[in-house]
Formats: C-alpha cells, sequence, structure tokens
C-alpha cells in the first residue's frame, strides 16, 4: 500500500476571524445535544480555512469515523475520474459490462439500464437493504432482483448500484477503487493514508457504504468540491463533472409533503432546502454539506438515526453562523465545547468474583436458530455489521483478568477471530485495538460491578458508533452473558420502521402495527441471552 504525504488545513485563529459566530455554532451544539442527537465531531470551514473544529469525546480528530452513505460520493468522484480518463461513459449500458449476467430471454429494462441511471438512482433495481451481504456474489445479487420500475423512469435509493459502479472501474481500470483513487484523490488532498473501505468477498469495494474517513480528510472532499473540482490551483476534478454531482440531475420527491430529501438529487449528491447547496449524507448524521453561496462547508458525524431530526437543527442554524469576518476576537466570542458521552462508571469491586472468574475460560453455547437464520451475535452491533460481507459472531472462550483498576477482556468469535481489550473500572475508559468483520477498530471499553456476581461491560468502537452492552453473571462455574446496545435495538428498529419505511412506501396502517409489535421479539432473537460453563 502507499505511503502519502499528509498536509492539514489552514486554522483561523478564532471562529469570527472567518465570519463564523461562535455563539450561534454553540447554539447549534447545544440545541442537538438537548434533543438527544449524538454528536460526534463538529467542523466549520470558510474561505478554505477551518473556522471551528471540536470532537465529542471519546471521539477525536485522529479516529476515521464510518460514513455509511457519504461513501456513494467519494463513488461518483472515481468514477468521474473514470469517465474523463476515456475507460467508459455515463451512457455506456451497464449490461454490456457484466456478459455473464445476460439473461436468455431478453430483458428490455436490462439492455435499457445505464451507467447514468446508477448514478442517479433511476436504475429501477430494487434490492432489499435488508439483503445480507455475507453471500459471495453481489453482483448476481444485484442483477437478480426485482425490478421496481424501468430504468429512467422512477427514483429510488439503492446502496448496490454504486457497488455496480465500482465493479465496472475494476473491470475496466484493472484498479480496486482504492487503487484508483490514491494517486487521484487520496495523495493530491494530502491525506496522508490510504482509507479503509469495506469489500464484497471478491474484493471489490462495498461503493454506497463501508468507507471510513477522519473528519478533516472529508472537509478537504467537500472544500475541493466547493472549489469547483480545484485543489490548490489544479484542477483534481473534472469541472463539469463537480457541477453535475452537486446539482439536481433528477427528481426524487416521493410525495407531496415537504421533506429535506425530496429537493433533487444530483450524482450521489443530495439538494438541500438552502437554495443552492448540496449534500453527501450518510446514515446516522455524517454530512458534508457544501454552501457556495457562503464560501462555506459545514460537517457532522454522529449517532442519530432520526436522520431527519438531525438535519433540522443544522438547517434551523444555518446559514445563520456566518456573518461578518472579523480582524479581532469580538467580545461575545464563546469557547466551543460539547460533553463527553455516557461518562464511565465506577463502581465497588466483587473481590471474591473476581478471585475466582480470573484465568478462567468459559465456553459459550451456540445460538443454534440465529445460526440457521445466520444471525449470530457478535462484540459490534447489529448497525455495524448489518451491511457487512465479512460478519463475525458466536462469541466464545471468554476470560476475564483482573488487576487493580482495570481487567482485561478475551473472546473468539466463530474459532477463529481472537482478541483482547482492557476495561477501566476506576471510572475512566480505556482503548484498544482490535479486528472484527474484516476491519480494524479502536474499541473504547469501561466495566463495573452491578451486583456481587453481573459484570457489566461497555464498548465502543470510535470508528463506528453504538455501545455494545454486555452483562455477565457468574455463578458455580456458569456465566449467563445478555446483550444489549446503546441506542438500544428495539429503538433503532422501530425508528428505521417510521422513519425510513413508513414514509416512503404505501404501507397499510395494520401492516404497520404487525410490523411494530415484531421489534421485541426481533430485538431479542437478534440479542440472545447466551449461556456457558467454565472448562475443565
Amino acid at each position: 500500500m502507499a505511503v502519502l504525504t499528509g498536509s492539514a488545513l489552514e486554522r483561523a485563529s478564532f471562529p469570527e476571524q472567518l465570519g463564523v459566530s461562535s455563539a450561534r455554532l454553540q447554539a447549534y451544539i447545544d440545541d442537538a445535544l438537548a434533543n438527544d442527537v449524538e454528536l460526534h465531531s463538529v467542523m466549520v470551514l470558510r474561505h478554505g480555512k477551518v473556522a471551528a473544529e471540536f470532537w465529542r469525546e471519546p471521539y477525536a480528530p485522529n479516529y476515521p469515523h464510518v460514513m455509511y452513505s457519504v461513501s456513494k460520493t467519494i463513488t461518483a468522484i472515481a468514477v468521474g475520474f473514470a469517465v474523463a480518463e476515456g475507460h467508459f461513459s455515463v451512457e455506456d449500458r451497464v449490461i454490456d459490462f457484466f456478459p455473464e449476467q445476460k439473461p436468455k430471454k431478453t430483458d428490455k429494462r436490462l439492455e435499457q439500464m445505464t451507467v447514468y441511471h446508477l448514478l442517479t438512482m433511476t436504475s429501477g433495481k430494487d434490492v432489499s437493504i435488508f439483503k445480507s451481504k455475507t453471500g459471495l456474489d453481489w453482483i448476481t445479487q444485484f442483477f437478480r432482483s426485482k425490478w421496481g420500475f424501468a430504468p429512467g423512469k422512477g427514483w429510488k435509493y439503492i446502496n448496490e448500484n454504486m457497488h455496480i459502479l465500482l465493479e465496472i472501474l475494476r473491470r475496466t481500470t484493472g484498479q480496486t477503487a482504492t487503487d484508483f483513487l490514491t494517486s487521484r484523490l487520496y495523495e493530491p488532498l494530502g491525506f496522508g493514508r490510504v482509507p479503509f473501505w469495506e469489500t464484497s468477498p471478491t474484493g471489490t469495494e462495498a461503493g454506497g457504504w463501508g468507507l471510513f474517513l477522519k473528519t478533516e480528510e472529508l472537509a478537504k472532499v467537500a472544500q475541493c468540491l466547493l472549489n469547483h473540482g480545484k485543489w490548490e490551483g489544479k484542477q483534481l476534478i473534472a469541472e463539469a463533472w463537480a457541477a453535475k454531482m452537486q446539482s439536481k440531475q433528477v427528481d426524487n420527491h416521493f410525495d407531496k409533503k415537504a421533506r429535506d430529501e425530496c429537493y433533487g438529487y444530483g450524482y450521489c449528491m443530495w439538494q438541500n432546502p438552502i437554495p443552492n447547496s448540496s449534500r453527501m449524507d450518510g446514515m446516522f448524521g455524517q454530512y458534508a454539506i457544501v454552501l457556495p453561496e457562503y464560501d462555506a462547508v459545514f460537517l457532522t458525524t454522529s449517532n442519530e438515526i432520526d436522520e431527519p431530526k438531525a438535519r433540522s437543527f443544522i438547517w434551523k442554524h444555518l446559514p445563520g453562523i456566518f456573518g461578518e469576518e472579523s480582524g479581532t476576537k469580538p467580545a461575545d466570542s464563546v469557547p466551543l465545547a460539547m460533553p463527553q458521552i455516557l461518562p464511565p462508571i465506577s463502581k465497588p469491586r466483587s473481590a471474591e468474583t473476581e478471585q475466582s472468574v480470573t484465568g478462567q475460560v468459559y465456553k459459550i453455547r451456540r445460538p443454534v436458530i440465529n445460526n440457521m437464520f445466520s444471525a449470530p451475535l457478535c462484540v459490534l452491533t447489529y448497525p455495524v455489521t448489518q451491511m457487512c460481507g465479512f460478519e463475525r459472531g458466536n462469541i466464545s472462550n471468554i476470560r476475564f483478568d483482573f488487576d487493580e483498576d482495570s481487567c482485561r477482556f478475551r473472546w473468539t468469535e466463530d474459532g477463529n477471530a481472537d482478541n483482547t481489550v482492557v476495561c477501566g473500572m476506576d471510572g475512566t475508559a480505556r482503548t484498544s485495538q482490535i479486528e472484527l468483520a474484516g476491519t480494524k477498530y479502536t474499541m473504547n471499553v469501561w466495566a463495573f460491578w452491578s451486583d456481587e456476581d453481573t459484570l457489566e461491560l461497555h464498548l465502543r468502537p470510535l470508528e463506528a458508533l453504538t455501545d455494545r452492552i454486555f452483562s455477565f453473571r457468574f455463578r458455580g462455574g456458569r456465566v449467563r452473558l445478555k446483550s444489549g446496545m446503546l441506542p438500544a435495538l428495539p429503538f433503532i428498529l422501530r425508528s428505521t420502521l417510521d422513519i425510513f419505511l413508513k414514509p416512503y412506501l404505501p404501507v397499510p396502517a395494520l401492516t404497520m402495527r404487525v410490523l411494530r409489535m415484531c421489534v421485541a421479539p426481533l430485538a431479542a432473537f437478534l440479542e440472545p441471552t447466551l449461556f456457558g460453563k467454565a472448562k475443565s
């Protein structure tokens, strides 16, 4: 892998120097947090410089963050490079790149689908978001999926459109998207590293999800688009392509309701309620908002399932944070701050149980039904692993070793993923490196005894989101493991129904009631109680 030279964006001495009101920006933060939006980072650029930035502990500038669908914008940039270099065009038919997928009987819709349709979410293919990605052939899954409409005759947000684009790129250039983008995007922007991007089992990047970027790296990409594709005076992304990405190419109005998703869609970028602006948009509130009229970029990373809610506070406070530049720091300038996310708990230790448990290996029974449906319990939570092609699970061979102010938790998943984390027990979390589901994570972990024989662990991957909560009860050489997460899985499932399903599909009221009734048992299934005993 290439070794890149990193460079930092220029910083202002204080926000008002670039015409950003620190008081109004703090008002946005306070408003979002008061309404339980779990912000992780916020950064504001104006005139190409960082006007304000902060991270909410335990998140920090040096940790990449999962981007979810912001990945789509990077996919569109990669396609733009390939088109500019003549590898293929937006008018090319998709099926021509996949002769092995041609059906015996001619499918007129398949013959009509072009690269442009993939870029604009108008392909017509309707791959369910709930389709497992642990299979070996994502391409066949796409081509065999049902049709929602003929290409260009509708609009539907389909993640797999992006994977097909990167597979086309790989077949025409002979390179993966990561290798292709390294010299064309990552190196010129001064990333200083090659970002990790989840891949299919055959090695092609997911495209629609799975990219991990630092907040400043995302800011550089957004600033380049704001500059019409230029970076440090050089035309990096073709100007015409950058314009098409950020401007309305297709209508995506779902119904007559005025939602902020319905202002139009470009090449993998959304139009906003703020006129002449666009955004990169990732699930759980990953945003890079490009505001040409203010020569500004506004970015957040967060953990908020209700995305319209998260965006509502942005629209409420933008563009009001922008004003005139100030040569001196105003008297009303305020230091920007966010409280720590869920501070660790410290409670009295359980010396007798710790003595009996230390060094002992407990074998956990595999949940038979979960494995029948390919849904084993993982240390990573369901929102993190749902679209992953290399899922882990089946936690077993757990071991705890206690010391004065912490403990070490060791476990295996699927028999060959062996990891250890240090858990702070003194009111301070510890960080440890692990690798699961094909991805490396920095785990922020703390633990406490909720009673004399029950140990509670909180594990948060700093490159992702959500706390995994484990409760281990030790009695007589046996252990019971209860699992949960924050935000709670039932809440996330209900929100998924109410926010993503109900508004966009004509689901009858009775069907919605039945689906909501299924939330609790589904959550219990995905987070089963496990049992085990000490190895003799």
